[in-house]
């Protein structure tokens, strides 16, 4: 049974490290062909997110789905609807943790990027900087947290619980960290992920997932921008509200503790070695090498 159990990660690794080859292989591509057939095109804002919506969105999601449809799919269960404030607190201290997180994130990148002579303190900056707010919007605000809520916490979730909540959480969050392919945005994407993942598997509903991941990213790539680009009394605002949100998002999540809202129930299967089964198979280790070379490759190339 064990040995079954290490051919479903396995699988689940071997799929993920497939779309992060395809995805990176059609963008290739595309680039290719726009820089020989319409040059001025990449002058657009919109020639980054056709990439995204072509490789990701067209080929990528759908190609993950066909690769792991098969793996058994846990039970479905009744439905939990949230408050209006349980979904203010759960955005503040999604909010509060990526902020902390990327902090922590952007150190670690600024360090590595120090040893090997780069000051590139985070990618996405870079990537989308400058670029026209209503594409970056529609894209990276809207479009990319739907579409990656379906992969992570749908299509991928819906194949881990049967392990138990913990694994679930874990695994999928780790999965989706790596899947952003650099250092500087690994950490807060895992931790996102395990947020999103754990009101997934509470509520039983993938919906506030991605209204949280929506108001992350139109937060974080639409507005923040925005509001920084106002001037210095803006820039200390936005500084005031962020320490805000991390204060209060260390007190929900003491009072999250003491009041015992936490918990995490067993699944179906119960694995003898979780470490061994789930990530000490080829398809994992796979996926996690193909992942740290991008890491590498976007310090080197910043």
């Amino acid at each position: 049974m064990e040995k079954e159990n290490k051919k479903v990660f396995s699988r689940i690794g071997i799929s993920l490290f497939i779309i992060t080859i395809v995805v990176n292989l059609v963008q290739s591509i595309i680039s290719v062909i726009i820089h020989k057939v319409a040059p001025e095109f990449e002058e657009s804002s919109w020639y980054l997110y056709s990439m995204i919506i072509v490789s990701f969105y067209l080929v990528g999601a759908p190609l993950f789905y066909l690769l792991v449809k098969k793996l058994p799919v846990a039970e479905k269960k009744e439905k939990k609807p949230l408050k209006i404030y349980q979904i203010l607190c759960l955005l503040v201290m999604c909010l509060g943790s990526m902020y902390v997180f990327n902090m922590i994130g952007v150190m670690i990148n600024y360090i590595c990027g120090m040893l090997i002579g780069k000051t590139d303190l985070n990618p996405l900056n870079t990537a989308i900087g400058g670029l026209d707010i209503l594409p970056t919007a529609l894209i990276v605000g809207i479009a990319s947290p739907i579409v990656e809520e379906l992969v992570f916490r749908k299509v991928l979730l819906d194949r881990l619980r049967n392990y138990g909540d913990v694994i679930a959480i874990l695994v999928s969050g780790l999965c989706f960290g790596f899947y952003h392919g650099n250092v500087a945005q690994f950490l807060y994407a895992s931790v996102l992920g395990f947020l999103f993942a754990y009101v997934v598997i509470r509520t039983e509903d993938i919906r506030y997932s991605i209204l949280l991941h929506i108001c992350i990213n139109m937060v974080g790539s639409v507005i923040l921008p925005q509001v920084v680009n106002m001037g210095m009394i803006a820039t200390m605002c936005v500084g005031f509200a962020v320490m805000a949100i991390i204060g209060l998002t260390i007190v929900f999540f003491i009072l999250a503790i003491v009041m015992k809202k936490l918990r995490f129930e067993k699944g179906n299967i119960s694995l003898e070695k979780p470490f061994k089964t789930v990530g000490l198979n080829a398809g994992m280790i796979l996926y996690v090498v193909i992942s740290l070379v991008f890491f590498v490759v976007v310090l080197f190339s910043a």
